[in-house]
């Protein structure tokens, strides 16, 4: 995301082949305008170039003084970062809490009179609920961080409730408004004068949608993270998961053979 714009980038490398695959990694600050980085932007079905972009590596080289953390310690920044990260994105709205949020779409279903429909009725409280229990968990985050604690485990259910709540406002704002919610028209669904999102449209939290339940994780991966660290289900057997990485790919090829 916005590596267009980015002067600075974090790399992950594996330093060191003889640990298993989750450690020998380690973190390295690179400079976006190295030799040998090329930045492309990928258009998404907004029509916008400007969030997500393929980065390619050609010899690419990092002075060894860009470790960031120790060597080895890669994979640990990187769980932390998520963490902080998908904590940031739990919040009511689409678009991760930057566009309009539930309250917003209650407000343009009763002006253009379709919260009448008992049907649009039903599924605007049930994401009402869903983004006061998002807004809460804003705040419980916060209090965690202000009294020093960590982002913590909580941040992938956060994320995995927040992502899929942005698309089901979106889809209903679009889809309450019949044939004119097909057509490309950011006032398909009217907003109040002061809405303070950063997308204030309905139009562009539609079409970005999908992204949301890939970006910083997929649901699969959350879904996986919640059970095994928050609920405690039993994890997938991994042969692979404490062998050497530098003999992993060997093993694979033997068994192929």
């Amino acid at each position: 995301s916005a590596a267009d714009k980015a002067t600075i980038g974090v790399l992950v490398a594996r330093t060191d082949p003889s640990q298993p695959k989750h450690k020998g990694l380690s973190q390295f600050i690179l400079d976006m305008n190295t030799p040998g980085v090329t930045v492309r932007p990928i258009y998404d079905m907004s029509g916008e170039e400007n969030e997500y972009n393929e980065v390619f590596f050609d010899d690419v080289r990092i002075p060894a003084d860009r470790l960031l953390g120790k060597e080895g310690d890669g994979w640990r920044l990187v769980m932390e970062q998520l963490q902080t990260e998908r904590s940031a994105m739990t919040k009511p709205g689409a678009v991760w809490g930057f566009g309009p949020t539930a309250r917003e779409l209650v407000s343009g279903l009763i002006a253009t009179g379709k919260i009448k429909d008992p049907l649009v009725r039903d599924e605007a409280a049930q994401l009402y609920i869903e983004g006061e229990m998002l807004r809460l968990l804003v705040y419980r985050n916060m209090s965690n961080r202000l009294n020093g604690k960590p982002a913590g485990l909580e941040g992938n259910l956060g994320k995995m409730i927040a992502s899929p709540h942005g698309q089901k406002l979106s889809d209903l704002a679009k889809r309450s408004q019949g044939a004119a919610g097909m057509l490309v028209n950011p006032d398909v669904l009217p907003l109040p004068e002061k809405h303070y999102g950063l997308f204030n449209n309905w139009d562009y939290a539609f079409w970005f949608g999908p992204a949301s339940t890939l970006g910083v994780g997929t649901q699969e991966i959350l879904k996986n993270t919640v059970a095994e660290h928050l609920l405690r289900l039993p994890r997938d057997s991994d042969p692979t998961a404490k062998m050497p990485f530098e003999e992993i790919n060997k093993t694979k090829l033997k068994a192929a053979s």
